[in-house]
C-alpha cells in the first residue's frame, strides 16, 4: 500500500493507497500523505491520483528536509 515511506530525523513521511474512497462525495480520494513527528501527525494531505500522491510525498519530504536544515539538525 505504501508508495513512499521516508524517515528523516524525527520525522516520518508516509504516502499510501487508502483502499477506498475518502472523498465523502467531494470527489475521488484514494491516496494520502502524512507527516509524523514524535508520534503525532502534523500534516495529512489526500489526493485523487497516484501521480499527485507521489508529487505530494516529494513536496512534504522537501519541506521536512528544509525544516531540519533551518534548525541545524540536518
Amino acid at each position: 500500500r505504501h508508495i513512499g515511506l521516508d524517515k528523516v530525523g524525527p520525522f516520518r513521511v508516509s504516502t499510501l493507497f487508502l483502499g477506498f474512497d475518502y472523498g465523502w462525495g467531494e470527489g475521488l480520494v484514494l491516496w494520502e500523505t502524512a507527516v509524523e513527528e514524535g508520534g503525532w501527525w502534523d500534516v495529512v494531505e489526500r489526493y485523487e491520483t497516484r501521480e499527485e500522491a507521489l508529487a505530494g510525498h516529494e513536496y512534504h519530504l522537501a519541506q521536512v528536509r528544509a525544516r531540519l536544515a533551518g534548525s541545524g539538525l540536518a
